[in-house]
């Protein structure tokens, strides 16, 4: 049944390539369940109650995207999005977490909306090839940077990224676990990302990185908290909704939502054979139909946006290629509510080598970029520059966008300025004139 609903075979893979891919994806993606309920707890929301939303809201777009898009990717409350919820929306502007979950419901609906339009159809087409391999480079570097930051590798001292302490600890585990996925990754082995954070995992319980104490004296079971504090808390005051202000505030949502996704999708599946990025392209439409569902559904049980995550490139690179590795990301999240000790036990370290193995594969589509034309090649470095700095997808596509307009037009390539690099172009111009 398996083989014959997610067409193991067309795809060339196996059950259990597709289950240990979900494994590796989880793994790397597994620590949103420890970070956003910190970040939106900042609004005053319960923490507890938000490690639930989390997982509930990661079980509801991964199962929507695996099933209806039979695609491998996990969907979860992105984060840079919940930073901007938490401390933004209800920080800076000093709106309440129940409206600020208003303005992500609202514009999760828009979302929907833009699908049944056909916009995102038109935005998926328009989308420059040069930009998707920019944006295929912007995410691996993004990643590997992010797979250092968390392992201390890199640490950012008055304002400047620094070497970190790497002879001892986490950072000094994660060195380890490079060698020892490349070492698994030149024998040719599929499972090598995978088998590298298990390995790594063990190694760091002899180095006293990997805390597997909480395990040993409280057990691996633990009931989840309830979601009703939090649970369809939205505040529809209308008089307040209808203000300019509110008004940006869904719109910003809206658009770091849609180019958050289809940045991650172009870029992810660009380095995909011929055959695949048709096949999978297909999909994306149906795919962002789902995120957007998912969004409105993470609203109701007190999740921030839901977005398709980055890390998703380790499942695939593990061989993972239909929606069974979302199922099984699924079923792995599900058990977490119960047995999270267990689960969170896996130190960041030991998710480092696979961040950094995927940067890596990811990087080598700069071979396809026209680097003496620069109209491209210097958008595609401010692309790349800002995406991984700021680790926000849609700002680092903003700029590129923008300079790859500003560049076309100024060396007079009128072919390349379609209505929709245009208008984006504007957009993206607008946005930044204005927020």
């Amino acid at each position: 049944m398996l083989e014959r609903y997610f067409g193991l075979r067309e795809h060339r893979t196996t059950v259990s390539m597709e289950i240990m891919a979900g494994v590796a994806i989880f793994l790397t993606a597994v620590y949103i369940l420890a970070v956003n309920p910190m970040i939106q707890a900042a609004t005053g929301m319960p923490q507890d109650a938000l490690f639930t939303a989390t997982a509930v809201a990661i079980i509801i777009g991964t199962f929507l995207i695996g099933f209806f898009a039979n695609m491998p990717f996990i969907l979860a409350p992105g984060m840079g999005i919940n930073m901007f919820f938490a401390y933004a929306i209800v920080g800076q502007k000093g709106y309440s977490w129940q409206e600020a979950l208003t303005a992500v419901l609202l514009a999760g609906v828009l979302f929907v909306l833009t699908g049944a339009l056909g916009l995102r159809r038109i935005l998926l087409d328009g989308f420059p090839e040069a930009l998707k391999h920019a944006m295929t480079m912007s995410l691996g570097l993004m990643i590997a940077v992010i797979g250092l930051k968390n392992a201390g590798i890199i640490e950012m001292k008055e304002g400047f990224a620094q070497l970190g302490t790497i002879t001892t600890g986490g950072p000094l585990l994660a060195l380890i676990g490079i060698v020892i996925t490349g070492a698994f990754l030149s024998l040719g082995m599929r499972t090598a990302v995978l088998l590298g954070i298990i390995v790594t995992t063990v190694v760091g319980m002899f180095m006293g990185v990997t805390n597997y104490e909480p395990v040993l004296q409280g057990g691996a079971f633990s009931l989840p908290p309830s979601l009703s504090p939090i649970a369809m808390q939205f505040s529809f005051q209308w008089d307040r909704i209808f203000t300019f202000d509110f008004m940006v505030v869904i719109f910003t949502l809206l658009a770091i939502d849609i180019f958050d996704n289809l940045g991650t999708f172009v870029g992810v599946l660009n380095h995909f054979s011929t055959e695949e990025k048709l096949r999978y392209h297909k999909r994306v439409p149906r795919a962002l139909m789902c995120d957007a569902v998912a969004t409105v559904a993470g609203a109701c049980v007190g999740a921030s946006t839901v977005t398709t995550y980055v890390e998703s490139s380790t499942g695939i690179q593990a061989g993972g290629r239909t929606g069974l590795v979302s199922m099984t990301i699924c079923v792995l999240v599900l058990l977490s509510l119960f047995i999270s000790p267990l689960f969170l036990m896996v130190p960041a370290a030991a998710t480092t080598p696979a961040l950094v193995v995927v940067g890596m594969y990811m990087m080598a589509m700069s071979t396809r970029l026209v680097w003496s034309d620069v109209s491209e090649a210097l958008p595609t470095v401010v692309m790349i520059l800002v995406t991984a700095f700021t680790s926000s997808i849609s700002d680092g596509l903003m700029f590129g966008w923008i300079g790859y307009l500003i560049f076309k037009l100024i060396m007079r390539k009128w072919q390349d300025l379609t209505g929709t690099v245009v208008v984006v172009g504007i957009f993206f111009i607008l946005r930044l004139i204005f927020l």
